[in-house]
C-alpha cells in the first residue's frame, strides 16, 4: 500500500513537471513566433525597397516629410495612443494564446511604423545637419 502511495505521488510529480514543461514549450513557441514576426516587419526597409527608387528631389521632399511628421504631436500622440489601446485590449480581452500573439504583432507594426519615419527624418537630419537649437531659449 505504501509503495503504491509513493507511486502515485511519483505519477503526480511527473505529470505536473511534464505539463510545466509543455507550458514553457508554448511559451518558448511564441516568444520565437514574435521574435521572428519582428525580424520580418524590420527585414522591410525603405532604403533596400521603394526609397532608391525615387530620384533625389522626391527622395530629398520624402525625408523632410518624414521629419516635419516626426516632429508634429499628433503623430506621436496618434500610435503612442493605438499601441496603448492595443495593449489593454490584449491584457483585459485575449483569452487565446493567438489572441494575445495578434495583440502583439499589431503592436510590433506600429513600432514598425514609428520607426521608419524615424529612420527617414534622421537621414533628413544628417543630410541637412539639422540643429534643434533655438537661439530664443537662452533669452
Amino acid at each position: 500500500m505504501f509503495k503504491r502511495h509513493i507511486q502515485e505521488i511519483k505519477d503526480e510529480i511527473g505529470k505536473e513537471v511534464s505539463q510545466r514543461l509543455d507550458e514553457r514549450e508554448a511559451f518558448d513557441n511564441s516568444y520565437y513566433q514574435a521574435q521572428m514576426t519582428e525580424r520580418h516587419l524590420k527585414a522591410a526597409d525603405l532604403n533596400r525597397t521603394s526609397l532608391h527608387k525615387l530620384d533625389k528631389k522626391e527622395q530629398e521632399e520624402l525625408l523632410k516629410s518624414a521629419y516635419n511628421i516626426l516632429r508634429e504631436p499628433a503623430f506621436a500622440f496618434a500610435i503612442d495612443q493605438l499601441i496603448k489601446a492595443q495593449i489593454e485590449e490584449t491584457v483585459t480581452k485575449g483569452t487565446s494564446e493567438e489572441h494575445y500573439m495578434m495583440g502583439r504583432f499589431s503592436i510590433a507594426g506600429m513600432n514598425r511604423v514609428r520607426e521608419a519615419i524615424e529612420a527617414m527624418a534622421g537621414q533628413f537630419e544628417q543630410l541637412n545637419k539639422v540643429d534643434d537649437f533655438d537661439p530664443k531659449s537662452l533669452i
